[in-house]
């Protein structure tokens, strides 16, 4: 019940797809003589976090995750089967009503008005099929919609520390300005014109921020928006407003951290665009972390290029980097090495699914900021 392993927090990674505490019934045994260095913390609710102990969750966890692709593909293989079934019987209706009317023409009186009650039944249960048909494509878009809801709500909780403090600074900025006009401008007169400037300048600041306020209350109204309907991106320009929109600008100024954009070609995909934000703000988000203790110079670098039939994408850093050990599960749900910066393993979990849903791979590659940082590689395939 106390849910140790993390079985069922799990779950918020995709709670369509994990299969929970309340689905499997097993063993493991421990014994002392063969895993001496797993033990029992001293409130006996847990085990002392170490290297034993975190191995035997990975372990537990890469079961749990072959379950669910064999779940996965037991699913779609039986989704797949019930569609072209109802599309098989659809034609042999269809075939069966044409026959019923060819018999029609060289039948009896009785018999061709049997046929004409089953030419009418067989048209019946072609409508009936037909709806059946459309109800199933109708809950695989709902499927699609809510799965995507829940990730970009998920998505937004990396962005939402460090856009807490970008409006804390606002705040901050809005309310000193309000105070000094509050209390000084009922003692302002015509005749005294000594704070005439200051209240210009404030009067100027406060709806500079205002208007600042408006494009992030805009920006996190846009994840309440389950639409996923395809859009014509400009993937070069989306990035590079990206990395110049008022909450990064901010953040970058106030960590010193450097920016490049660097796109080869003009690319306009056919996509969802926050899908494609996703992607970028959780890179984004991940790399401040990673290079923000920097003594000195801090780099983040986006590339992209077109090679053949597939768009290239290098996101790098110069910061601590990511251990050889780490690098086939950094991508890994609540996966993390910045939990004391408020990381919570999602950011480079939902980058993977988006960049998967979009057919394409992401990994770690080589970095090119040597001897620290890295480089994470997305490798998105044209459509033939």
């Amino acid at each position: 019940k106390r849910d140790v392993l993390g079985i069922d927090k799990r779950r918020y990674s995709g709670f369509f797809e994990k299969v929970s505490s309340s689905d499997l019934f097993g063993f493991v045994e421990i014994m002392d003589e063969g895993n001496p260095d797993i033990k029992d913390s001293t409130n006996r609710q847990d085990f002392e976090d170490n290297d034993a102990y975190r191995e035997l969750k990975r372990f537990i966890t890469e079961q749990l995750e072959e379950l669910e692709d064999y779940l996965k593909f037991h699913r779609e293989k039986v989704r797949e089967e019930s569609k072209t079934g109802l599309n098989t019987v659809k034609g042999d209706i269809k075939d069966l009503v044409n026959l019923v009317k060819q018999i029609q023409e060289t039948a009896s009186p009785d018999i061709k008005q049997q046929l004409i009650q089953l030419e009418k039944t067989g048209q019946l249960v072609q409508v009936q099929i037909n709806k059946g048909i459309k109800a199933f494509d109708d809950l695989e878009k709902e499927k699609i919609r809510q799965e995507n809801l829940f990730m970009s709500l998920m998505s937004l909780q990396d962005y939402a520390f460090e856009i807490t403090h970008v409006i804390n600074t606002f705040v901050s900025f809005i309310a000193g300005d309000a105070e000094f006009i509050k209390w000084v401008y009922p003692h302002f007169s015509n005749s005294n014109l000594s704070y005439q400037e200051e209240f210009e300048i404030s009067a100027n600041r406060i709806h500079d921020k205002v208007q600042n306020l408006k494009k992030i209350l805009e920006f996190l109204l846009s994840y309440a928006q389950s639409n996923v309907s395809f859009t014509k991106i400009d993937v070069k320009q989306m990035i590079t407003d990206l990395f110049g929109d008022d909450v990064y600008r901010e953040i970058f100024n106030n960590k010193g951290i450097k920016v490049e954009v660097n796109f080869e070609q003009t690319l306009i995909v056919n996509h969802n665009e926050q899908f494609f934000r996703d992607i970028f703000q959780n890179l984004i988000t991940n790399s401040v972390k990673a290079i923000e203790d920097n003594e000195t110079d801090k780099f983040i670098k986006c590339t992209g290029r077109v090679e053949k039939d597939k768009f290239i994408i290098h996101f790098s850093d110069n910061g601590y980097g990511i251990s050889e050990e780490d690098k086939n599960r950094i991508f890994n749900i609540f996966f993390t090495k910045t939990e004391e910066k408020g990381g919570a393993g999602i950011g480079l979990y939902i980058v993977r699914k988006r960049v998967e849903s979009m057919k394409g791979v992401v990994r770690v590659i080589e970095n090119e900021f040597k001897p620290s940082g890295a480089t994470i590689e997305i490798i998105l395939p044209f459509a033939n």
